[in-house]
């Protein structure tokens, strides 16, 4: 095919091209432009040139298809196939490699398999022992100060594990080190302490305790002047009535206060006692007997002091102190219940709408405002007298001044004299049945305490 004497002539130098200061080349789209072949080769425009025909310009987009997707055997045998050039490099060999202001990274052929793993720990790798703080800390191991604290922290982690009662080795030796793990107190300490902090806490706020003091001081005062000499007649058994119901009704509804035992300690003791520092039961009973002695056993103690020689009950002092001893059972009994409503409900409200609704039951069975022995009340509903406190110390109350008691009373001219005992069961009362009240309201103070600190046991626990 006749080749143009224009083409013959060579090919331009695209090698010589602008170059800054820097050592970058500019190669802007103006100077890569395609000059026209007269203005290269100096030839008059008048002159007609000769195109090869039948050649074919390969494009970019055909180089790099081809560059890509055919797979050509080098003469090396290099499996590698051939990088494809951009745009500078058009033409190949024209920009030599040592000039090209770029780096051009081959397209490398994957195998098949997957690269090896690295079999060896990046984070425990082995120790090269030709550097300075390889040999320090090998050094370190092997001496007697890692050693010896070393032996430390396992005494303290066996030490903790048996003080929370969770042995993590049944095989563990302690070790004998210059720190030893502490061992847990014995339970009378743990109770002396917790009463001690107890205590502390009672007398640093002790506008509750002085409270039920005055209260049962000023109400005591008001309850003997109301019922100041009572009288064994009709007048003076109603007024009896009306004073032992309401003593009753005082002292029930004033334990409400037992709701607060726990409830204002419910996160200090769940935290505690998750930390092992003592014994929910000593815990338990610190807390019990310090509500108990000085807001359960005292009070009613004073009341019944000062209300018992103004009222003008009977002067006998077997009388007096079984008086002042069902006062006293009945306060522990109620204070149980709270007790236990305080640590079931952990919402204050609730706690107080529960025991408000529990005091006002069992104060309707006590016996004054519901006769349950009368034929016109549903047998079915006489059961419902053994839940109550109230009728528990209602009755013992009044069986214990009453039965032997005889009322006199003068009505149209005549002196008429009858029996306490046939009043009391008229009444609907049973005149044996003091000692059984004594009993009852016992058995219901144990088992509501004993109610109470299995709730505590099982209810108030750390919940992670």
């Amino acid at each position: 095919m006749p080749r143009s004497p224009v083409l013959e002539q060579g090919q331009p130098d695209f090698s010589e091209r602008d170059i800054t200061g820097d050592g970058m080349r500019t190669e802007s789209s103006s100077t890569r432009a395609v000059k026209s072949v007269a203005s290269i080769s100096n030839v008059s425009m008048d002159t007609p040139s000769i195109r090869p025909k039948g050649t074919r310009r390969i494009s970019l987009k055909q180089k790099q298809d081809r560059a890509l997707f055919t797979r050509k055997k080098s003469i090396d045998n290099d499996q590698t196939p051939p990088t494809p050039r951009t745009d500078d490099e058009d033409n190949d060999g024209l920009l030599p490699s040592n000039r090209s202001a770029r780096s051009w990274l081959r397209l490398a052929k994957r195998d098949s398999t997957n690269p090896p793993q690295i079999m060896e720990d990046p984070d425990n790798l082995p120790a090269d022992a030709n550097t300075d703080l390889d040999i320090l800390v090998s050094s370190f191991k092997s001496s007697d100060v890692a050693q010896s604290i070393h032996n430390e922290i396992m005494t303290s982690l066996h030490s903790a594990s048996s003080a929370n009662g969770q042995a993590t080795d049944e095989n563990f030796q302690p070790v004998t080190g210059s720190i030893k793990g502490f061992m847990r107190i014995s339970w009378p300490r743990q109770f002396l302490i917790l009463s001690r902090r107890t205590w502390r806490n009672l007398y640093r706020n002790p506008m509750l305790m002085l409270t039920h003091y005055a209260v049962a001081i000023l109400l005591a005062v008001l309850s003997g002047w109301l019922f100041y000499g009572l009288s064994d007649d009709i007048g003076g058994f109603q007024n009896r009535l009306g004073l032992f119901f309401f003593l009753l009704a005082l002292f029930g509804f004033s334990t409400l206060t037992s709701l607060n035992t726990f409830s204002s300690e419910r996160a200090i003791f769940v935290r505690e006692r998750a930390n092992g520092y003592y014994s929910p039961i000593t815990y338990f009973a610190a807390k019990v007997i310090f509500d108990m002695v000085p807001l359960r056993l005292i009070p009613p103690i004073i009341m019944g002091m000062i209300v018992y020689p103004m009222s003008g009950l009977l002067p006998k002092w077997g009388t007096f102190f079984t008086f002042i001893l069902i006062l006293v059972l009945f306060n522990l009994a109620a204070a149980a219940i709270c007790l236990f409503i305080g640590i079931v409900f952990r919402d204050t409200a609730v706690a107080n709408l529960i025991g408000s609704l529990v005091m006002l039951f069992s104060l309707l069975f006590a016996g004054l405002l519901l006769n349950l022995n009368h034929d016109t009340v549903q047998a079915a509903a006489q059961w419902l007298q053994m839940l109550s406190i109230f009728h528990y110390g209602y009755e013992g109350l009044i069986v214990n001044e009453v039965a032997k008691l005889r009322l006199k009373d003068h009505r149209y001219g005549l002196d008429i004299e009858v029996p306490g005992a046939s009043i009391l069961s008229a009444f609907g009362f049973d005149n044996l049945a003091m000692w059984s009240d004594v009993i009852g309201l016992g058995v219901f103070g144990g088992a509501f305490i004993i109610i109470a600190y299995i709730a505590m046991h099982f209810l108030l626990v750390e919940k992670r």
